[in-house]
């Protein structure tokens, strides 16, 4: 009753606890090595700071526990207009929704490749289906059958899309599949 797209983006949304924890464990095991507490956050979980964590910290050492959490700042002196990024600890992920900057030397970026592997190759093929996902709601919404047969337009156009797009679609579920796999391994 789905089209291919749906059925795909719905496992990603199954496996999401699961890859969250396992991440999760994962920055806490970092932190932990690096001398700082931090509590794993429930799903959905955010990288607020828990005040548990920092209780008893100066400044500077709350300082230090964000950059070891997710890493130093980087600024518009970061990301030079032409050439390249000259700070190795930066990371460009390229996605079709512009550049996404990381550094890969903080335990957030531990995390992700833990659970990810190559990280840049996990986020630009997931905005890439989410991407053709817009696509294709944005192209069934403007279908004159629209109104009357909702759900059948957008699985017909995703299953065109997903065609055109079978290489993305096939890389994407090898990605979650591995993804899956490792999580299980950390937790």
């Amino acid at each position: 009753a789905f089209g291919p797209l749906t059925v795909l983006l719905r496992s990603r949304d199954q496996a999401a606890p699961q890859l969250h924890d396992a991440q999760q464990v994962t920055i806490a095991g970092c932190m932990a090595k690096q001398g700082f507490t931090y509590n794993p956050r429930p799903y959905p979980g955010t990288l607020v700071q828990d005040p548990t964590e920092l209780a008893g910290l100066s400044p500077h050492q709350i300082k230090q526990w964000n950059v070891a959490l997710q890493g130093k700042s980087i600024g518009p002196d970061d990301i030079p207009n032409a050439g390249g990024i000259t700070d190795s600890t930066i990371v460009v992920i390229t996605g079709p929704d512009g550049n996404r900057y990381f550094r890969n030397n903080t335990c957030l970026y531990a995390a992700h490749s833990a659970v990810f592997g190559n990280v840049a190759k996990w986020f630009t093929l997931d905005g890439t289906v989410n991407d053709l996902a817009q696509q294709a709601t944005t192209k069934a919404e403007a279908d004159p059958r629209w109104d009357k047969q909702p759900d059948q337009v957008l699985k017909e156009i995703e299953t065109q899309i997903a065609g055109t797009h079978q290489v993305i679609i096939q890389r994407y579920n090898q990605l979650l599949d591995r993804a899956q796999i490792r999580a299980d391994g950390l937790l």
